[in-house]
Order: structure tokens, then sequence, then C-alpha cells
């Protein structure tokens, strides 16, 4: 699954995206998930399809309503294991730091 089908199925579900196998804790196959990485998504993938830039008038961002729910610190553990349970066990700091030694180790084989 990917594309649109992921696009909508985490609209509706955001805690689904634990499913995904991209997802989760950071292992020797797969690093952490950085926000500024997941911002060069659509650029990335709209080059390998097309070879091109995109457009300049692909940035614009249109935001829906907020729900009001979401409108909380994503800092607060119990708020976030509140609405997003699955998501929290799989990528809660505490458990991305508990891998940095693993990580280092990695780096240092490289």
């Amino acid at each position: 699954m990917q594309g649109r089908e992921v696009f909508e199925w985490s609209v509706a579900d955001p805690d689904s995206l634990a499913d995904l196998p991209a997802i989760g804790p950071p292992t020797f196959d797969r690093p952490p998930i950085e926000c500024e990485e997941t911002l060069y998504i659509a650029m990335r993938a709209y080059r390998a399809a097309t070879g091109a830039e995109l457009p300049a008038e692909a940035f614009t961002i249109r935001y829906p309503e907020q729900d009001a729910g979401w409108d909380f610190d994503f800092d607060d553990r119990p708020k976030m294991e509140q609405r997003l349970p699955r998501l929290t066990a799989l990528c809660w700091p505490e458990v991305i730091h508990s891998l940095g030694g693993l990580f280092q180790s990695y780096g240092q084989l490289l």
C-alpha cells in the first residue's frame, strides 16, 4: 500500500501508520525517520517519476480545518498515548534513544 491510499488511510486513522513497515523504532535496515527528511518526499517522488523538478505552484499548502482534539503538545506522552497509542509505543523518543548506542556502533562499522 502506498500513495493516495496510505494518505487517505492515515488521515482517517493516524495511528494506523504504525502498520506500515517503514514506521517504527530504528533498526540497522531502517534508520530513524526525521522530520526534515519527510519534507522532501514529494519532491523526490516527483523527480523520480518525471525526471523534472516540482513546479513552483506545487508548494501551495491548503490546510483543512483542524480537529480541536489534535490541539495539544505532542511532547505530552500521556496525551500521545491517548491519541496515538501504537505510534507512541513504536516511536517515542526513549525507544529511539535506547537504540542510540546501536546506531553509534553501526556508524563506526561503516
